[in-house]
């Protein structure tokens, strides 16, 4: 979908990643860009920088009414307490936070993760793809409620997002002289506390 408008200079940057720590390395303090495309501004992050509120406000403080996040999420990236307490843990923290990302910054979220059998404990996967809207929540009735492979064709109405900008205006606070929430949290090696 992206291919055609991406150039050499529109490169993808991830901040953090969850059970590929052992495996990757972050592009650190590399920005997060937003990419001009016929459908306006669009940002991506991947995976596990969904967990991360500050990655969505740099994209869409660039611009950016729809963010896209491509991953490979499984019920099993919990831990074995998690799993304990709710095997469905995964699942919940992508619903919650696929939901409040799309409200809290006023943007469509396009969720695409990997589906399929759940037929061993190697291959739990999480599904759930769908496109995230404020107001209505989930989007992609063949996929948004499941773990099986599947495609959902979503009309988005991007009316909407400018509706939810009006209601909630966390652009325009975001862009005021006022606006008082500038990152505070640093690294505790550097003298930050968490």
């Amino acid at each position: 979908m992206l291919a055609p408008f991406l150039s050499l200079k529109d490169r993808y940057f991830s901040s953090k990643r969850h059970p590929e720590r052992p495996h990757l390395t972050s592009s650190t303090h590399a920005p997060h860009m937003t990419i001009s495309t016929p459908l306006g501004p669009i940002g991506m992050l991947i995976c596990w920088d969904l967990a991360f509120p500050e990655a969505f406000r740099e994209l869409i403080a660039g611009g950016a009414k729809i963010i896209i996040i491509p991953t490979f999420w499984t019920l099993a990236d919990c831990s074995p307490y998690g799993l304990s307490l709710n095997p469905r843990s995964e699942a919940l923290f992508l619903e919650t936070a696929l939901t409040a990302r799309a409200f809290e910054n006023t943007c469509a979220v396009v969720f695409v993760n990997a589906g399929g059998s759940q037929g061993s404990k190697d291959s739990p996967y999480a599904g759930l793809s769908r496109v995230t809207v404020p107001f209505l929540g989930a989007l992609g009735d063949e996929t948004k409620d499941t773990h099986e492979e599947a495609m959902s064709i979503v009309q988005l109405d991007m009316q909407l997002v400018e509706e939810a900008e009006r209601q909630y205006k966390v652009r325009e606070d975001m862009a005021g002289e006022d606006w008082h929430y500038e990152y505070r949290h640093g690294r505790p090696d550097r003298g930050a506390k968490l």
